[in-house]
């Protein structure tokens, strides 16, 4: 048995001992509560086990991953490493294209070891302002984002304490390049993907085209599950070591002190390696949303994860009380369960937007509508909405632009979307609503993120926002991504 999209051999649950029950109680856990999941991947002994994708989401669309870009720049350094191009123990400053003397000297404290461990020696996230993240280029030097990032010196000794912070991934990002002469997405596509058969990865830059390092990275589920399996297999693949076992051993042991951060859940109080997360159960990279890279060295497993949640922990929780279970040693393999998981796995689909047909009080159309709320830019001014053959076409004008998105009645409908240089895709579905509003939701799939549309006829104007606003910001514009 295998599957296509990954380069790791498949078969069925039960023939590696796991219990199929367990993966579909899961599922049905996650949907009572409303866990918006768009991705689930698992794997034991080598073999995938079980994935599934919540239509449109699909086994060959990239996701972003936000924060789980970090783990990925961890192992573009792990390569270095074993390369002996680079020593965790270097002062970061002595690989960066900055003059060490012009800098302040509690730079030179900080190790390679302290920036991928989160502790650089600042006591608060200094978060990087959109502005900073896409303001101009400048080809006369240093570009804004990486003099923003240094601007700050260390606080405290550095290695002594934990503040998740996204200036440290960056800087490493930089260190890379300055060393290697090739970014993170370079390292990792001669030495990772190419290898096991993935695709590049689009990965967001700064204005002066450095990848962030820190987040960015687009990835399908696929290479978010091999990740895993090559940490859970101390850098191996198909018996060939691809990191030094040494160095995996360290990056994903805790090397920071405790997060003393009173809003943190659970599992972010454990520790944290070298762009890691410890967990009640193994170890995990993650990102924003819900984007997980789930190893269990215990159950010799890793999960792969995508979605858009608030609570984070909450799908955690979940991994815990229905999958640890359903792979461990003790769980009872049941083969007359699979084809049961596997019919669920391949129903698996985002609800559509629950729509009443016509609306004739309101005529026949084509309706306009004006901007009145919601938390898209106010270049989106409005809304038009024209009947099509089974479903809509909505017009956003964006600036002087004026953005067209098919929308199915019923069923998601896929269309590209330029931006500038670059384009989403997106899929929508709408139509009114039992209330005598027009409702659409927007997917931008290769995101977590979706746009809500709200048009109430009666008064002319629409609400058009986030459902939960990027971490980019508001337009959805910084979102693009440069093909890989």
């Amino acid at each position: 048995m295998t599957d296509s999209s990954f380069p790791m051999p498949s078969s069925s649950p039960a023939a590696q001992g796991v219990d199929a029950r367990g993966i579909r109680d899961f599922l049905d856990a996650a949907e009572l509560l409303g866990l918006d999941l768009h991705s689930l991947a698992i794997g034991r002994h080598g073999h995938v086990v079980a994935a599934g994708w919540w239509t449109p989401y699909a086994a060959n669309r990239v996701h972003l991953g936000y924060s789980l870009s970090k783990s990925l720049t961890a192992t573009a350094v792990g390569f270095l490493v074993t390369d002996g191009l680079l020593s965790m123990d270097d002062p970061l400053v002595d690989h960066l294209p900055v003059d060490t003397e012009a800098l302040d000297p509690r730079w030179r404290a900080v190790r390679v070891r302290d920036a991928l461990s989160m502790t650089l020696g600042h006591t608060e996230d200094l978060w990087i302002p959109d502005d900073v993240m896409t303001g101009p280029a400048d080809a006369g030097g240093p570009d804004l984002l990486f003099s923003f990032a240094l601007s700050v010196p260390p606080e405290v000794e550095p290695g002594t304490f934990f503040t998740y912070n996204q200036r440290a991934t960056y800087l490493v990002a930089r260190a890379v390049e300055q060393v290697s002469g090739r970014t993170v997405p370079e390292i990792l596509r001669t030495r990772l993907l190419e290898p096991l058969g993935l695709p590049a990865i689009p990965w967001h830059t700064d204005p002066n085209g450095h990848p962030l390092g820190f987040s960015g990275a687009h990835v399908p589920t696929a290479t978010i599950l091999s990740l895993a399996q090559l940490y859970l297999d101390g850098g191996r693949w198909l018996g060939e070591q691809l990191l030094d076992a040494a160095w995996v051993a360290e990056a994903v042991r805790s090397q920071a002190p405790p997060s003393t951060d009173p809003g943190a859940e659970t599992d972010w109080r454990l520790g944290y390696g070298w762009s890691f997360w410890q967990a009640r159960h193994g170890y995990r990279g993650d990102g924003a949303f819900g984007q997980y890279a789930i190893v269990l060295p215990g159950q010799d497993a890793v999960v792969a994860i995508t979605s858009e949640v608030d609570d984070m922990q909450a799908v955690l929780d979940l991994v815990w009380e229905h999958l640890l279970p359903a792979l461990g040693d003790g769980a009872t393999a049941d083969p007359s369960a699979d084809a049961a998981l596997a019919d669920r796995l391949r129903t698996l689909a985002q609800p559509v937007p629950t729509t009443v047909g016509e609306c004739p009080a309101y005529g026949d159309g084509p309706w306009s509508f004006e901007r009145a709320g919601g938390d898209l830019p106010s270049a989106y001014a409005g809304l038009r909405v024209e009947r099509s053959a089974g479903g809509w076409v909505l017009g956003l004008p964006r600036g002087g632009d004026h953005i067209v998105v098919p929308c199915g009645d019923g069923s998601w409908v896929g269309s590209v979307q330029p931006f500038g240089e670059g384009a989403l895709a997106v899929e929508a579905a709408g139509g009114w609503s039992d209330d005598g509003h027009f409702r659409a939701e927007l997917l931008l799939v290769n995101t977590p993120h979706r746009i809500l549309l709200d048009a109430d006829p009666g008064t002319g104007a629409v609400s058009a926002g986030w459902r939960r606003l990027p971490l980019m910001g508001e337009d959805p514009a910084a979102l693009v991504v440069a093909p890989a």
